[in-house]
């Protein structure tokens, strides 16, 4: 059983319920796995910002899965694409979740392990739709100059999903990328009065957490 510390348990009220430190930390994590699930959930995409050779750059990409007692969430990419070889080189990464429902914004640093080719993709692959294939299926690599927009769209899946069987070819472009979350600044908006509070995780899965001035 992992253990959790905790500093300053004073509570604050969101939508008339009041919220200790750790009450917060679960809300975070629920809203996460909420965000995975549902398509129309704010915290359904997130945007990466990470370290390339050139400086800095940033991209936003759909919430898969979300594992609260690893500390970790997932999300999807073709393995040609130029930030693969980014996060295996800087896999130290900024994640920035925003719900305009919730008012909730989430600042996230994380670890990123990319996996090509191995169970761990294997496990996404199977789950993934075939609309969503389809994006793995083009001839060229995300990035690649195109004449026309649907240069790169082989002929026969315009306008269609491939079937499963047309669609394994692109399980080798597939790739998963798993954030380990070693940071999270969360910030709730309120015209009554803004909240803020930091968790920072330890190698044990536990953590500590303090209130911040917003």
């Amino acid at each position: 059983m992992e253990v959790r510390t905790s500093i300053g348990q004073q509570h604050t009220v969101i939508g008339k319920i009041p919220y200790t430190l750790h009450e917060i930390e679960k809300e975070i994590w629920k809203s996460l796995v909420l965000g995975a699930e549902r398509g129309r959930d704010g915290f359904h995409t997130f945007v990466i910002g990470n370290r390339t050779d050139d400086g800095v750059d940033q991209r936003t990409v759909v919430l898969r899965e979300v594992e609260p007692k690893e500390n970790q969430i997932f999300c999807h990419s073709d393995a040609r694409s130029t930030k693969m070889a980014d996060l295996k080189k800087y896999p130290q990464v900024s994640l920035l979740f925003y719900d305009a429902q919730r008012k909730f914004q989430l600042r996230m640093q994380a670890l990123a392990s990319v996996y090509e080719s191995d169970y761990n993709a294997d496990r996404h692959w199977v789950r993934t739709r075939l609309s969503s294939r389809k994006c793995y299926l083009t001839t060229l690599p995300p990035g690649a100059f195109l004449e026309m927009p649907s240069d790169s769209i082989p002929e026969e899946f315009l306008g269609r999903d491939p079937y499963m069987e047309e669609s394994e070819k692109g399980q080798e472009n597939f790739a998963l990328i798993t954030f380990q979350i070693t940071r999270i600044d969360w910030l709730y908006l309120s015209s009554q009065g803004h909240r803020r509070a930091l968790f920072q995780y330890d190698e044990s899965g536990g953590f500590e957490a303090n209130w911040l001035n917003p």
